[in-house]
């Protein structure tokens, strides 16, 4: 997945967060324009710049906002979070467009992947708001690819099971089936 960055101007740095996000929350913009506008906006408001962590284009484009490791200007209540926001006001709109629907997918699988603890939530999980909106597809941008294919176990040339017992590693890391 590209992600295009912007070199964005920052009115003062960027607090850092602790740890890994515990959320990625889903934002919609309300509205249709460049993520440019949003950082004018956001900067306006008399914030460091945009608070948004991505920017999704209803063209499928993927837009850095704020770096990752930096704490959010998002939702009040999760700012500690990973924010994306989509293009498009989902409270009317009622399909999202295949090309930004396959590139959330794409980024929140990604982003699934690299902090499996964090929960995908909506803006309005956290405080009394419509976004992302009623037509917004959550759902459908979080049915993603497994996180990994199963490969078959190779066997070994004469056809035959192995007759020692396989070795595994448990999802913290220790291995299962020694000792």
């Amino acid at each position: 997945m590209k992600v295009i960055e912007h070199g964005w101007k920052w009115v003062r740095p960027l607090g850092r967060r602790s740890g890994g996000p515990p959320h990625i929350v889903v934002h919609h913009q309300a509205g249709t324009g460049s993520t440019e506008a949003i950082h004018r906006l956001h900067l306006a408001n008399g914030w460091s710049g945009i608070g948004y962590h991505y920017h999704v284009r209803l063209d499928g484009s993927v837009h850095r906002g704020r770096p990752e490791w930096a704490i959010g200007a998002h939702s009040p209540k999760a700012n500690d979070s990973v924010g994306i926001c989509f293009e498009g006001n989902y409270e009317t709109r009622k399909t999202m467009p295949a090309r930004q629907l396959a590139s959330g997918r794409e980024l929140l699988t990604d982003l699934r992947r690299r902090y499996p603890k964090a929960t995908v939530k909506r803006h309005k999980d956290f405080v009394p708001t419509a976004c992302p909106g009623k037509y917004f597809p959550l759902a459908a941008l979080t049915k993603a690819a497994p996180r990994s294919i199963p490969t078959p176990a190779p066997r070994p040339e004469n056809g035959r099971a192995r007759s020692t017992p396989r070795r595994s590693w448990s999802r913290s890391g220790a291995r299962a089936g020694a000792g």
